[in-house]
């Protein structure tokens, strides 16, 4: 490229020095030569200006074909490579994607059946499945509540709703405990999706 900008100027340099030639001599030459010595000359000086600006414009194209050549069709094929994390990223990652719990005490209570005992007790180990880990503060705060009306869920259960097969007393338990414990739910940070059961037993 630099070779190419240093013949550009040499052809200038020749062509200045073709204009500032003695006009006397032009005279003699034309003298000698008649119109055919001016004629000679116009020519040399139209030439050396077309190659002069020959010399511009293959300058021009070549310093502005540095750009970087689009990318192949190789290279557009090749997956994308996705950065490596960390064990700290992955662990944090995996955290946020687990469901939440808010895990209860258990529940132990008689059952009733019009008001009299049966003689049989539950034993029930309830987990509340959380939209979010900030919901587990909410719950603290109005968890007396949560269980004193789960316990009065389960106690007016009676025997036979235990041993009704159309009606799954753990599917009915599940959808009453999530409203009502919902309805304490106050602040809108979140609410209880479900409800789990690690134990559930019938004495």
């Amino acid at each position: 490229m630099a070779e190419e900008e240093n013949q550009t100027e040499d052809e200038a340099q020749a062509l200045e020095r073709l204009l500032e030639e003695d006009p006397e001599k032009e005279e003699g030459e034309a003298g000698e030569d008649g119109e055919g010595g001016k004629s000679k000359k116009k020519l040399m000086i139209i030439v050396a200006a077309a190659v002069l600006l020959i010399g511009g414009i293959a300058a021009f194209f070549l310093l502005g074909s540095e750009e970087p050549a689009p990318p192949s069709l190789e290279e557009l094929a090749e997956p994308v490579k996705t950065p490596e994390l960390s064990a700290e990223e992955k662990e944090a990652i995996r955290e946020a994607n687990a469901p939440k719990f808010y895990h209860l005490e258990p529940f132990f209570l008689p059952l009733m059946d019009k008001k009299k005992e049966t003689g049989q007790f539950i034993h029930v180990k309830i987990h509340l499945q959380m939209s979010n880990v900030k919901l587990n503060e909410e719950i603290d705060l109005v968890l007396p509540l949560i269980r004193q009306t789960i316990y009065e869920i389960l106690e007016r259960k009676r025997p036979r709703d235990y041993r009704n097969p159309k009606k799954p007393i753990k599917d009915r338990l599940k959808s009453e405990i999530v409203t009502s414990a919902n309805t304490l739910l106050v602040t809108g940070s979140g609410k209880i999706n479900d409800v789990f059961f690690s134990e559930f037993i019938i004495r």
